[in-house]
């Protein structure tokens, strides 16, 4: 079965232009990622995880990318989705988002994992002067 992962630049690539300039840090976006596979799409969000039927968004800001071929079966993924242990109370903005849930079911499906441009932004941003700033405000 088909893996695709879904790639939104939730800045609209403002931070590839200027996030340098905004937070002292060079970024290719600010993503959210949806993992498709069996005729779904499959999301974590602030109020949970999701998975429904695959209505992948469109834009000049959305990529889709094959991670690879997975031999777990759609009632495989039910049940690690059932079992997962993403839930709106435990959301957390820089270490447990959308991209957290995404790698986690993209190992679970044993493809390829999330490129490093999307996995690296919580520390690089919060590794600036700027995220050091922004982190209790956000938190």
């Amino acid at each position: 079965y088909e893996v695709t992962v879904e790639i939104v630049d939730m800045s609209k690539g403002l931070m590839k232009m200027a996030g340098e300039v905004m937070l002292g840090v060079k970024l290719d976006g600010v993503f959210h990622c949806n993992v498709h596979v069996h005729g779904k799409t499959t999301w974590f969000h602030l109020d949970g995880a999701h998975s429904g039927p695959a209505a992948p968004g469109d834009g000049a800001h959305v990529t889709f990318e094959a991670r690879g071929r997975t031999s777990r079966t759609a009632d495989d993924v039910d049940e690690w989705f059932a079992a997962s242990p993403y839930a709106a109370d435990n959301y957390d903005l820089w270490s447990r988002n959308c991209n957290h849930f995404a790698d986690a079911l993209l190992a679970f499906l044993g493809v390829a994992p999330l490129p490093a441009m999307v996995t690296e932004v919580p520390a690089k941003v919060l590794a600036s002067p700027m995220g050091a700033m922004l982190r209790p405000t956000i938190d």
